[in-house]
């Protein structure tokens, strides 16, 4: 989780955290752009990886 989690920061996340209980871990970025770029580097690495908009 730790790995994973400073990936995301160096892949320009703005927030990383882990979920409390369960072994998942979210981004949140400020721009869609960045967030897709993020999104497209982790597909290779991670098993699941889901991309979603806040309304």
């Amino acid at each position: 989780m730790r790995q994973l989690k400073k990936r995301m920061e160096k892949l320009g996340a703005d927030v990383v955290q882990m979920s409390g209980t369960g072994p998942t871990v979210f981004a949140l970025c400020h721009n869609e752009s960045r967030a897709r770029r993020l999104h497209n580097s982790l597909c290779g690495f991670c098993r699941e990886v889901y991309l979603a908009m806040l309304l």
